[in-house]
């Protein structure tokens, strides 16, 4: 029996930029979660990341580098596990 690799995504490395708390951008994305004016939450190899804030905007998405480039006003940056849009709706 021949074992075949699970291929890694190329985009492991986790980087996170911040520039004037209105422009940030993430290396290291394997895709979004959800995303709107009060906040992005975005998949990473091991965990999630949240980004909360007003006026937030997506400017780039690209899963296939890893790439998130987002801006508005930055507040806080949670990483953990995402919950569930029920739990959300009904806390």
């Amino acid at each position: 029996m021949e074992k075949t690799l699970k291929e890694q995504p190329k985009h492991l490395d986790e980087n996170l930029t911040i520039c004037k708390r209105s422009e940030i951008k993430l290396d290291g994305i394997l895709e979004i979660n959800y995303s709107n004016e009060s906040s992005i939450s975005a998949k990473l190899h091991d965990t999630n990341i949240i980004i909360l804030g007003n006026n937030l905007h997506v400017q780039k998405i690209d899963t296939e580098n890893g790439i998130l480039i987002a801006n508005g006003n930055i507040e806080t940056i949670k990483y953990g596990k995402t919950q569930n849009f029920f739990k959300r709706m009904f806390k």
